[in-house]
């Protein structure tokens, strides 16, 4: 059985996937780590490069705060579907 992730919230949430890796989901779109800063982490789109989306989130070291963010994003948010045992797919 599977629920639609409800995420178009300002909150930071980590989704982790059936292939073993973990994304950032903000406000409905995800995103992967890029780099480390001094004062916590960068993520880029998921479709940085697929869809030369340039959004972004600059997040605490403590993962818990978005410090700032460009949030236009140059497509729409890909659907995750969530499992039963706590990981999540790609529907679209």
């Amino acid at each position: 059985m599977t629920k639609r992730l409800e995420s178009l919230t300002k909150t930071i949430q980590f989704i982790p996937l059936t292939n073993g890796k973990t994304l950032l989901m903000y406000k409905g779109y995800t995103f992967n780590k890029n780099q480390s800063l001094a004062i916590g982490y960068r993520y880029n789109c998921a479709a940085w490069t697929s869809k030369k989306c340039r959004a972004y989130v600059n997040i605490s070291e403590d993962k818990t705060q978005v410090i700032n963010s460009k949030d236009f994003h140059t497509h729409p948010p890909t659907v995750y579907r969530a499992l039963a045992s706590g990981f999540y797919f790609k529907v679209c």
